[in-house]
């Protein structure tokens, strides 16, 4: 669900996008048809995440229908989104939470994997927004408290 809100918050600051974005997650039996339930239906709570306001748009109108999910070996797209996924859990792991490297110069690697993703990750204003309400206080709970992107 917060994947849905940081998008949703993301895009609709953006012109003519309303309805332009696919969620497709890599392929979870045990989760698929809670996900899609939350995402054509998203609860009140959330609504103060992207701001909705009920006179002016649908919830989650940035999201086109609903979540869709495929194997990863099927698709290209879900392998690189697993592929960012990994480098930057990696690079948290490395920076913010004090693993050790598993090989000499890992950093210095991941590193330059990040960087070459960084300025294409949602901003933390977005997946962790400022806000008294208790979901903010809830997903800045659940953040690294050093998050660098």
């Amino acid at each position: 669900m917060q994947i849905a809100l940081a998008i949703q918050r993301h895009n609709q600051g953006q012109k003519k996008n309303k309805g332009k974005t696919i969620l497709i997650f890599d392929e979870q039996r045990d989760f698929e048809n809670t996900v899609e339930d939350l995402i054509a239906q998203p609860p009140e709570f959330t609504d103060v995440f992207y701001g909705y306001q009920a006179k002016n748009k649908g919830r989650l109108d940035q999201i086109i229908d609903t979540a869709y999910f495929v194997k990863s070996h099927h698709s290209y797209l879900i392998q690189t989104a697993d592929t960012v996924a990994f480098v930057s859990r990696l690079y948290l792991q490395l920076t913010v939470y004090g693993m050790q490297e598993s090989y000499s110069r890992e950093l210095n690697r991941i590193q330059e994997w990040f960087d070459m993703i960084r300025g294409r990750l949602i901003p933390r204003t977005h997946v962790y927004p400022n806000g008294s309400d208790d979901i903010f206080k809830f997903y800045r709970s659940a953040a690294p408290h050093d998050m660098p992107f």
